[in-house]
């Protein structure tokens, strides 16, 4: 035992491994100025309808973003949460289809 605190389960991580993608997918100049101007930024991929308190979630990657120089990419319903942040490092997407990019069913 390392003496850490016992939390309980809350949450499960997921996400996919892709091996293939639609190499003519091209993104948006906006999106492709941001992945230039950043270092390699974190993909938050939360519902914020869900999150029992998504501004506090939005001032926290904010602050890390500030203090650390932390790069975050987060999903449109993200949009009105961010509207007014001071953060160049936090990028809101737009809708985004992910059917390209799950992982192949030829395994």
């Amino acid at each position: 035992m390392l003496g850490l605190p016992t939390v309980p389960h809350s949450g499960d991580i997921s996400g996919y491994v892709c091996s293939e993608y639609d190499s003519s997918y091209k993104p948006p100049e906006e999106l492709a100025k941001f992945m230039q101007s950043t270092a390699a930024p974190i993909f938050v991929c939360l519902d914020a309808i869900l999150l029992e308190d998504a501004p506090r979630l939005v001032r926290c990657l904010a602050e890390a973003s500030n203090k650390y120089g932390l790069a975050f990419l987060l999903p449109a319903d993200f949009q009105p949460l961010c509207a007014r942040l001071a953060a160049p490092n936090i990028f809101v997407l737009g809708e985004v289809s992910t059917g390209k990019y799950r992982p192949s069913e030829e395994n």
